[in-house]
């Protein structure tokens, strides 16, 4: 009687046993030593591919080696970092991609996925995008951030490119007063500058054509060239270090200093529409911090850059004076005339120009310069 209880328990734990080493097994048909394939944890089945990047290609306003050329390198790297790599973003200088001058445009059309353009390139479209480059003796850098970013200002520069394509998304550059002009010969008076062949855009160019210039526009990247050529006497661009990367210690003698013609500057970052709409919101808020966070910073830079780069002006030969005050009263009135007369004319413009105004003078009271 025990061994018939014995035998009967010990076949259920056999078949117990044979039931669990059947399920381990391979399939009937596979050969022996082999094990069927699996998804590796971690991976995308064919039915649902890995996200790709976003290749962006950015263009800069500015030519290759220059601090100013950083921004767009900073900006190209950090959404590259910051994105995890959905967003491959490069930065190429100034006519690698579209001509030099034309960034905005390159955006418009597909050729470029984003762009750092000077609002004054934008003038032919929107009248009042030099009131957003700079105001001849209008805000200051320190003053212009303050007004970007805590005065409204951003949001009304938005405004008005938001009635076309591509996006505006930030400003991604503000740059220490710039030299008001480098020359071949002398300014002395005002006479001096009746007929003078000057390379100068946006109102300010406008502004000294009034006073006496002939005026010449064209893309900084090509001032040198002309200059060496005689093409023109004077031109200005930018601030002491950047015009001195430029190499226009070189082909001048005279660098004339004033905080008028260009008390400050701006350039818009833009994305084409289509690129910016797929990004998402989490990704679009990720870019424009990126964008407006390194200003400031690039701005400290600049301050250094400029202050040792005058003293290279200096030591090459070049004659850094201020400009004569007869020159700078003229202009300065000419150009408070010219913009209220633009004010005058067109509602929007009136409004952006009001805006920096008052916050000038808020500015001011406060003794923030």
């Amino acid at each position: 009687m025990k061994r018939t209880r014995v035998t009967a328990l010990l076949g259920v734990v056999l078949l117990t046993v044979g039931a669990i080493l059947g399920g381990c097994s391979p399939e009937p048909g596979a050969p022996e030593g082999t094990t069927t394939p699996t998804t590796p944890t971690g991976t995308s089945t064919p039915s649902q591919p890995a996200a790709e990047a976003r290749v962006w290609r950015l263009q800069d306003i500015s030519g290759a080696g220059t601090h100013m050329f950083n921004i767009a390198e900073r900006i190209a790297e950090r959404i590259t970092v910051a994105s995890g790599g959905r967003i491959e973003c490069e930065a190429f200088p100034s006519g690698a991609i579209v001509p030099a001058g034309q960034e905005y445009q390159g955006v418009e059309s597909g050729v470029l996925a984003a762009a750092i353009s000077g609002h004054m390139n934008q003038m032919n479209v929107f009248p009042a995008a030099g009131v957003f480059y700079q105001v001849v003796g209008g805000l200051t850098a320190v003053q212009k951030m303050l007004w970007l970013y805590g005065g409204g200002g951003d949001e009304i520069i938005g405004e008005m490119y938001a009635t076309k394509s591509p996006v505006y998304v930030t400003t991604v550059q503000i740059h220490p007063c710039e030299i008001w002009a480098h020359s071949k010969v002398p300014l002395n008076t005002l006479s001096d500058i009746q007929g003078l062949k000057m390379r100068a855009t946006g109102d300010a160019g406008e502004i000294i054509a009034r006073i006496g210039a002939a005026q010449v526009n064209m893309p900084g990247v090509e001032i040198y060239e002309a200059a060496a050529r005689g093409v023109v006497d004077a031109f200005e661009y930018g601030w002491p270090d950047l015009d001195w990367t430029m190499g226009f210690h070189e082909i001048t003698d005279y660098v004339y200093l004033s905080p008028t013609r260009g008390p400050t500057g701006g350039c818009g970052f833009f994305v084409s529409e289509k690129e910016w709409d797929a990004i998402g919101a989490d990704q679009q808020m990720m870019v424009r911090q990126v964008a407006q966070g390194q200003v400031a910073e690039w701005y400290a830079e600049a301050i250094a850059l400029d202050a040792n780069a005058l003293y290279r002006y200096i030591d090459y030969g070049n004659e850094v004076q201020a400009l004569p005050k007869e020159i700078e009263d003229t202009f300065v009135n000419e150009a408070n005339k010219f913009y209220d007369e633009r004010a005058a004319a067109d509602p929007f413009y009136a409004r952006a120009l009001q805006s920096q105004r008052d916050w000038k003078a808020l500015c001011e009271l406060q003794g923030i310069s």
